[in-house]
């Protein structure tokens, strides 16, 4: 009897190779969902940071441009205007010379804070024969304002109140209280603008 020896194997079956195919393909595709989702981690990072820095770099820019008005002999407009509108926007327009730059502290500068459905804007410009066409604009539209009060100053016979308007055009109020749409996510902004205004008129706030 003979015994013939059989051929040594040179390769994969066909169905080993479809399994490693398939195992292979399963790891990509595990991969690749993983390094999707650290993608989307990092994109939702970047963007809540830098809607964090929209907003903080509003609020700090709001607060300086308010603490500095101009004395109301060097201007003949309103220092301060206040619109509360139910079915519109809502809107803050006074006179600053603020000390930061790019708008310094020599010029007079008008500044409109709108907000409305799409978020709150800040836009500025010098006024008087000194305009030379420059401007600030900047939008956060993560924000939201709903409301604007002013502080009336206090007075020997009456507490101060705080009010939706400010009639008042060659005068500024004490304080003013910027109330965003969700407070517990944006506090609301409060600015003295009365050095002797302190801490005890700030909890006299109204909730919108």
């Amino acid at each position: 009897m003979r015994i013939v020896a059989g051929r040594a194997r040179s390769g994969f079956t066909l169905l080993e190779l479809m399994i490693a195919l398939t195992l292979t393909a399963v790891a990509l595709a595990i991969a690749s969902s993983a390094l999707g989702a650290a993608w989307i981690a990092r994109d939702t990072v970047t963007a809540h940071r830098e809607q964090l820095e929209q907003e903080t770099r509003l609020r700090e820019a709001l607060t300086d441009m308010l603490r500095h008005a101009p004395r109301a002999e060097f201007t003949s407009e309103a220092l301060l205007h206040i619109v509360n509108a139910q079915n519109g926007p809502v809107q803050l327009t006074f006179l600053s010379q603020g000390v930061r730059a790019p708008y310094g502290s020599g010029s007079i500068w008008r500044v409109v804070l709108t907000s409305g459905a799409d978020g709150t804007t800040l836009d500025a410009e010098p006024v008087g024969t000194a305009h030379d066409g420059t401007q600030l604009h900047s939008t956060v539209h993560s924000l939201s304002v709903v409301r604007i009060q002013a502080l009336e100053a206090a007075t020997h016979n009456e507490r101060p109140r705080w009010r939706d308007d400010w009639p008042l055009e060659r005068a500024r109020p004490a304080m003013i209280a910027v109330h965003f749409q969700n407070d517990r996510d944006h506090p609301p902004l409060i600015v003295a603008l009365d050095p002797l205004a302190n801490a005890q008129t700030v909890s006299m706030v109204l909730r919108p």
